[in-house]
């Protein structure tokens, strides 16, 4: 019980700390809040050094804004596209993560993370990190306004970042704890998953990123395309026009792609929105290719024949799988997948904490967005 107080007052303390020691988004330099953990020898360094590299105990946290959080956790204890018995690509009617459980770890305190963009990216940095410690501990508050009352909770064995953003301001660090802790943290994260398999093929891809205004004035997704594509390869992250449904959104972004004066024709499309239909997009996608019109033609000129619309959700609990499946880290008990929600809250100190969360003490909007959203992962959450 005394860890986890010393822990979160460790944790604000690095936070004043780091408000006054800011630097450039691109310094990589290490993080102030980084270096404290590590030299904190009472409380956040033993939980680091707990974490176990191998076997199969453990939970996966799914950590990041509330909405993307929610969303890849409802697809990961839905997915069913492997072959559970020999790690095939093919369905087999049971749920791909069967007997495990995940943590939605929900970030509501530091959210939206876009306001970080071409400013205090640091603090997203931070964030980031944050979540990994609180994904590692073993005790959470039961409320965000008393260190007293905490409740017991299972650390993470794999730490799945849902936020591109995370992935680019954050990621580095994660690794960077882990490893001057002498350990290798497995991590998983939307950019790098969904740029790996834009880049599965041999020889130079063009690839463009569907997202919103502030992701595509950053540079988010520089880090992903330096480590996964190959020479003579182009990615451009646009943003399509808000007007019209999705169909009409795909044709803005080709569009503006075909006017970018940037390398044709595009092989893949990555989608950093979890809230467009894939399967729509590639119904649109054959429309295009079709030729019907004559913006038909001009657009079908912009897709090379191998073009793919590569879904985050989809990549991101595939990378996963092979993961534990490589690492031999299934839990192979025979139960359906399960889901614990956890918020980070501001304490009363104004300070992040994490809380545990039950469906009755879930803030309205989660609560709605969930009962909206995500049918699949009624049925396997575990209510606190």
């Amino acid at each position: 019980m005394k860890k986890i107080r010393i822990f979160l007052l460790v944790a604000a303390a690095v936070l004043s700390l780091g408000s006054c020691t800011r630097k450039t988004a691109a310094n990589r330099e290490l993080l102030l809040f980084v270096r404290q953990a590590l030299s904190d020898s009472a409380g956040t360094f033993p939980l680091i050094k707990a974490y176990n590299e191998k076997g199969s105990a453990g939970t996966i946290a799914v950590i990041g804004e509330p909405e993307e959080a929610i969303l890849l956790a409802e697809h990961f204890v839905s997915v069913d596209r492997m072959n559970n018995i020999d790690g095939k690509e093919a369905p087999d009617g049971l749920p791909d993560f069967s007997g495990e459980t995940f943590d939605v770890i929900m970030d509501s305190y530091d959210a939206p993370y876009v306001r970080f963009i071409g400013g205090d990216t640091d603090s997203l940095r931070e964030a980031t990190v944050r979540g990994v410690l609180f994904a590692l501990d073993t005790t959470c508050l039961v409320t965000p306004y008393s260190f007293e009352v905490k409740k017991p909770k299972t650390p993470s064995k794999v730490f799945v970042l849902a936020s591109s953003l995370a992935t680019a301001y954050g990621r580095h660090d994660v690794d960077t704890l882990f490893r001057l802790a002498g350990l290798s943290g497995q991590v998983v994260s939307t950019a790098d998953a969904s740029m790996a398999a834009a880049f599965k093929g041999e020889g130079p891809r063009n690839v463009v990123v569907w997202a919103d205004s502030d992701v595509a004035l950053s540079s988010t997704y520089d880090r992903a395309f330096q480590l996964y594509s190959k020479p003579g390869s182009s990615v451009s992250v646009l943003s399509p026009d808000g007007g019209g449904d999705a169909s009409a959104r795909l044709r803005s972004l080709l569009t503006k792609y075909l006017r970018s004066g940037k390398p044709m024709p595009l092989n893949a499309l990555i989608l950093d929105d979890f809230g467009v239909d894939t399967d729509f997009l590639d119904d649109e996608l054959q429309r295009i290719r079709q030729k019907g019109t004559d913006e038909d033609i001009v657009l079908s000129k912009v897709v090379a024949p191998d073009f793919e619309i590569i879904d985050p959700l989809d990549e991101t609990t595939e990378a996963c799988y092979r993961l534990l499946r490589r690492e031999n880290r299934f839990t192979h008990n025979i139960a359906y997948p399960k889901a614990r929600f956890y918020e980070v809250e501001e304490s009363i100190d104004g300070y992040p904490v994490l809380t545990g969360v039950s469906n009755r003490y879930m803030a309205s909007e989660i609560g709605d967005f969930v009962d909206v959203n995500t049918v699949a992962i009624r049925p396997f959450y575990v209510s606190e």
